[in-house]
């Protein structure tokens, strides 16, 4: 009869380096994170740790322009568009307002500076002549939109009315509305486009339809704290910012939606992030060289052996983590036995949800007591 044999880790022990700072504004950075409408904190896996207001509608701004670059891509996947096809200025994109980048009518412009002008400045006519050359005119690349949004699992926390994010006084169309959370689900799905996140963590890039003029990224928080990408937005007094940081080997997603000054936004994702990463650290769980439970040998040539995982897990934790070990083994195994026999099964638990089972099995063979393997 198998029997289960409960190990619970009561404390996890970090190293925590910490620095002195002058905290003599302390209450003022309290007040500035408040005006912040939403906000969302979690890992490249799907784990929030932080969140503030994450359900509430509202303006995406120019963080609309992520999904319109997202079917960009998956155009060029699909060979439907190269980044060498050249897009002909109509007349609303040669007076579209906003951020834009200059285009006269009838001007021919490549795939590839649109993309750039799109991902890096926030154009908003390079975004729409993206839309009307990957959709054919606005209204299917709208219902586009929409429609991958609800295949990513996010329909209910984005509405796409827009290529752009553009307010509706300037586009006669719906206002892009979105949660925090969708926002962060949009970018999950962001980080499977490694083209675009190339794109959007460059600080600048070259346009070459207009003379090799530079561009530059509108995401002045890149190289900070571990910051790359995804992609900012704003109106009126209405600042939004998505970013990807890898810090110490922790890939996390930080969204900020509503914030009243573009300085008060990026305070907020710096200060979020360094509260983070004094929180938590990646703890390595399982090691397939440490043993985690041993086992009665009967006649054998030893009388225990130690029992290993069979691979390795790691995961993001603080030091109030509740974890469980969970192993299932008999009382004991009857020699011989063989390296990398399974012995058993385990399973981890990390507050409360199962995260990773698997076979517990010995590193060594072990002989019946007097007797050598015949090998």
């Amino acid at each position: 009869m198998l029997k289960k044999i409960l190990l619970i880790i009561l404390a996890l022990v970090f190293n925590f380096n910490i620095f002195a700072e002058e905290i003599i504004t302390e209450e003022n950075i309290q007040e500035e994170k408040s005006l912040c409408r939403s906000f969302v904190l979690g890992d490249a896996k799907g784990n929030i740790f932080y969140l503030e207001n994450e359900n509430e509608m509202l303006p995406l701004a120019s963080v609309t322009k992520v999904m319109t670059l997202m079917l960009t891509y998956d155009a060029l996947e699909e060979g439907r568009i190269k980044l060498t096809d050249k897009v002909t200025v109509d007349k609303t994109m040669a007076q579209m307002g906003g951020s834009r980048i200059w285009m006269k009518e009838g001007t021919k412009i490549l795939v590839e500076d649109l993309i750039k002008a799109t991902a890096l400045h926030s154009a908003n006519n390079a975004a729409y002549g993206l839309a009307k050359l990957v959709g054919g005119d606005i209204d299917t690349f709208v219902a586009m939109m929409n429609k991958k949004a609800e295949e990513l699992g996010f329909g209910r926390d984005i509405d796409y009315n827009t290529p752009t994010g553009l307010p509706p006084h300037m586009t006669g169309r719906g206002q892009d509305v979105g949660s925090a959370l969708g926002v962060y689900k949009l970018s999950l799905a962001a980080l499977k486009y490694p083209e675009y996140i190339k794109m959007a963590s460059q600080k600048e890039d070259t346009l070459i339809y207009s003379g090799k003029n530079k561009i530059y990224n509108r995401n002045k928080l890149l190289g900070k704290e571990g910051i790359y990408g995804i992609k900012t937005g704003h109106l009126d007094n209405w600042y939004n910012i998505a970013v990807a940081s890898n810090l110490d080997n922790i890939n996390s997603i930080v969204v900020v939606l509503g914030a009243p000054t573009e300085e008060i936004r990026d305070k907020k994702i710096v200060e979020e992030l360094k509260t983070f990463h004094e929180e938590y650290k990646v703890v390595e769980f399982l090691n397939v060289d440490i043993p985690v439970d041993e086992i009665e040998i009967l006649n054998g040539a030893v009388k225990k052996a130690e029992l290993y995982p069979d691979k390795n897990y790691s995961d993001i934790a603080k030091d109030s983590t509740d974890i469980r070990f969970i192993t299932y083994r008999k009382d004991y195994v009857k020699a011989p036995l063989y390296e990398g026999q399974e012995i058993g099964k385990y399973e981890l638990y990390i507050n409360g949800k199962l995260v990773d089972e698997g076979n517990l099995i010995i590193k060594e063979n072990i002989e019946k007591a007097g007797n050598i393997f015949n090998i």
